[in-house]
């Protein structure tokens, strides 16, 4: 799947409490100054979200 504006994609499929998890485990995270482990960090952000969601 191609995304091309994380936080759009995170409003479309997220809301309220899973929506603030997602946001605040990508401030935990170090951001890298790399593509592929940028992309990491935001996947693991999303599954934050999708185990808040459930």
């Amino acid at each position: 799947m191609r995304i091309r504006d994380f936080d759009a994609m995170s409003f479309s499929l997220f809301s309220g409490g899973a929506l603030d998890r997602l946001y605040e485990r990508l401030e935990r995270l170090r951001v890298p100054h790399r593509a592929g482990p940028d992309s990491a960090r935001m996947a693991k952000a999303w599954v934050a979200a999708l185990d808040a969601s459930k």
